[in-house]
């Protein structure tokens, strides 16, 4: 399941028109369709049916990335109010790249280590 919050609804907007302008759509919804089915459905048992996880994505700070927070299923039905783990979809491309450097003040290992360049967003925890 993937919720992207309120605070967020117009930066998702915006990260899927840059998507459609620069070719890179397909990339990006290929990581919204992870989160979405992030841990898998039970197939069976009490919560048949139902997601693992819920998903929900937030504000980041940096341009065109957000906030990432993990809720596990219990047994009851119910999703863990606290989150189970935190982290970011964070986008990397020709004006903001995975070195460190602002405005996302994140470093991609292959982008430092190897000079790969990358455009598009990565999930990380």
């Amino acid at each position: 399941m993937l919720e992207v919050h309120e605070s967020a609804k117009e930066r998702m907007e915006e990260a899927r028109a840059y998507a459609r302008a620069n070719g890179i759509e397909e990339q990006l919804e290929g990581r919204l369709e992870y989160l979405r089915t992030y841990g898998g459905t039970f197939e069976e048992g009490p919560n048949a049916g139902k997601d693992a996880f819920k998903v929900v994505l937030s504000m980041d700070f940096a341009p065109l990335s957000f906030g990432v927070a993990w809720y596990r299923l219990q047994l009851d039905g119910t999703y863990d109010e606290q989150p189970f783990l935190v982290g970011g979809m964070i986008f990397e491309g020709p004006q903001q790249p995975g070195d460190g450097s602002g405005p996302a003040f994140s470093v991609n290992l292959n982008s430092v280590i190897n000079g790969e360049s990358f455009h598009g967003w990565r999930v990380c925890t």
